[in-house]
């Protein structure tokens, strides 16, 4: 939002009470967070919730000038999900310990090579513009999980 100038309320919840106590009150079909909610409009989940303000905020650029620019842009969102997904689950799974040098050798490191090397010589992740990739991999909540990755991680 700060990247496209687009005012907003950033609310953070204290803890679960307080969650499903609004969780409660949105009445839409698939309540989550993050979610926006304009008017009577609510949209929720993360990429659903990227598109409407872009939408809203007119800057359908971001989603890629040209059908290639698109396309890439959806594969590295996908590549960048499945790399976090892989650590998240690594931190969740009971045997992590024993795991977690076998999924960081042979599937992150690897993954964050290609991601490096897919973007040697350019400017922003999909070529020289900014698109909703780079933001995604940038975005304050991906901080928040490679931080929970990374403790679970050094975990004793």
């Amino acid at each position: 939002c700060e990247y496209i100038h687009f005012p907003y309320t950033n609310k953070i919840y204290k803890d679960q009470a307080e969650w499903a106590t609004d969780k409660a009150t949105l009445k839409v079909p698939f309540p989550n967070i993050p979610y926006v909610k304009n008017g009577d409009t609510i949209v929720t989940e993360s990429s659903a919730v990227k598109q409407y303000i872009l939408e809203r905020a007119g800057r359908l650029d971001i989603l890629g000038r040209t059908e290639e620019e698109r396309v890439e842009d959806k594969l590295m969102t996908g590549f960048i999900d499945d790399t976090m997904r892989d650590l998240l689950m690594l931190c969740h799974n009971p045997s992590w310990e024993t795991l977690k040098e076998k999924v960081i050798n042979e599937k992150t490191i690897p993954r964050l090579k290609k991601i490096d090397d897919h973007i040697v010589g350019r400017k922003h992740i999909t070529g020289n513009n900014v698109t909703l990739s780079l933001i995604h991999i940038s975005e304050p909540t991906r901080q928040a999980e490679i931080s929970y990755a990374v403790f679970c991680l050094k975990k004793k």
